[in-house]
């Protein structure tokens, strides 16, 4: 719905950045391939990481730090709730809520869906709370100002990393003196000599 595009619009532009902080930070590797595998290797584990594969909480520690510390769990949870919150579908029956029945467990019942497997709700919050039991990143609750804070974080993060091993690089290299251009002119003399004598 369109009162929702300014969220979605904002939180896929900083899963954007951040994805590009995290590349720009890599990209200072000495070796440029390393650096590029290293980046496909991050946003791979990135979708893995979304909640979406597997439960955070399936995983096991240290690895589970990769699930916060990546942003596409955070833009799935915030694009998901943009999505369904407003939605009002039909082919679902509203009814009255008793676990024991197992007719009507949840609140709602799909009349054309006796196996209750492809039912997930009328309202926006029913969708969510039935996606949640088995995509944990996705929930009914509204916390995708939570979402655009920690993608904004993961990415200046990122930057400031990038910034620091930036000029630390800078500053490993020598400033050029008087002279350096003379040395490098017999160099590339040299290097002339012995290319043309080959």
């Amino acid at each position: 719905p369109w009162t929702e595009f300014g969220y979605t619009f904002v939180g896929y532009a900083l899963m954007l950045w951040a994805w590009e902080c995290i590349a720009q930070f890599l990209s200072l590797m000495k070796n440029p391939l390393l650096g590029m595998l290293s980046f496909l290797n991050f946003w791979f584990t990135g979708i893995l990481f979304t909640g979406l594969v597997f439960k955070g909480s399936d995983v096991i520690w240290p690895f589970r730090t990769l699930y916060y510390i990546l942003p596409y769990k955070w833009f799935f949870n915030l694009y998901a709730y943009s999505i369904f919150i407003d939605a009002d579908y039909s082919g679902t029956e509203l009814c009255t809520p008793d676990p024991a029945n197992s007719f009507c467990p949840n609140g709602f019942y799909c009349p054309a869906d006796n196996s209750a497997l492809a039912c997930f709700g009328k309202t926006g919050d029913q969708i969510l709370e039935s996606a949640n039991s088995n995509y944990e990143s996705i929930t009914s609750d509204d916390e995708r100002l939570v979402d655009l804070v920690v993608m904004l974080a993961i990415a200046l993060v990122f930057k400031v990393l990038f910034s620091v091993q930036f000029y630390f690089k800078c500053k490993a290299a020598h400033t050029p003196r008087e002279g350096d251009a003379d040395k490098a002119a017999r160099v590339k003399s040299q290097l002339t000599k012995t290319s043309s004598a080959a």
